[in-house]
């Protein structure tokens, strides 16, 4: 026979097991940040300053640099209702030019602990991306303006946004992103921003 006390000891051992794979979850989380944040200040600074990734930042904000905030709003608006890549030429010209095949090949090196990584202009809108994205502006969005608009002699912290932990449904993936400053070298002013997606169970030790 089934005794209540031996269910309540089933129990406590039960309890035990879920909040230590709790806990060994969160540690495993945390240290993955730590990861992405020491990744941050090195390689994804690196990949930042790339030549291919200014020149085509340079060239972007030079031919957006007369666009209204309604023309901005205009374009990533005929994103989004593009039903499918062959409609979206917008998106097309960004998922094909020299600075996105850098993108991708980012991505594939790092056996699939990147999950996206996409170049915006100093309007908030994309340059380059290695994979689609939904929305065209990120103008918006805390990854564009806290990287674009920070200072360094102000603000305190560091130059780069990491978000929070996000399930992506899509790829059944955990993932984090991590944002940073693009610097013009001549000038060191910001010019745009880089975006990182990172598959948190998949990220190389």
């Amino acid at each position: 026979m089934f005794r209540k006390s031996t269910f309540l000891k089933l129990s406590v051992v039960a309890c035990t097991t879920v909040f230590s794979l709790i806990s060994a979850n969160a540690w495993a989380m945390e240290e993955q940040l730590k990861k992405i944040d020491a990744y941050a200040k090195g390689e994804l600074s690196e990949w930042a300053s790339h030549p291919l990734v200014i020149e085509a930042v340079r060239k972007q904000n030079e031919e957006h640099a007369s666009l209204s905030f309604e023309h901005v709003v205009s374009l990533d608006n005929t994103w989004r209702d593009a039903k499918s890549e062959e409609e979206n030429k917008a998106l097309a010209a960004r998922l094909h030019n020299k600075a996105a095949a850098f993108l991708k090949g980012l991505q594939v090196a790092s056996h699939l602990g990147i999950t996206e990584v996409f170049v915006v202009d100093n309007r908030g809108l994309n340059v380059a991306q290695s994979t689609p994205t939904s929305d065209f502006w990120q103008g918006d969005e805390d990854k564009w303006l806290y990287p674009y608009y920070h200072d360094a002699e102000v603000d305190k912290g560091t130059p780069y946004d990491i978000s929070d932990i996000d399930y992506d449904s899509s790829t059944g993936a955990i993932q984090v992103q991590a944002s940073l400053p693009i610097k013009d070298p001549d000038t060191g002013d910001t010019i745009g921003t880089i975006t990182f997606g990172f598959n948190l169970g998949k990220l190389a030790s």
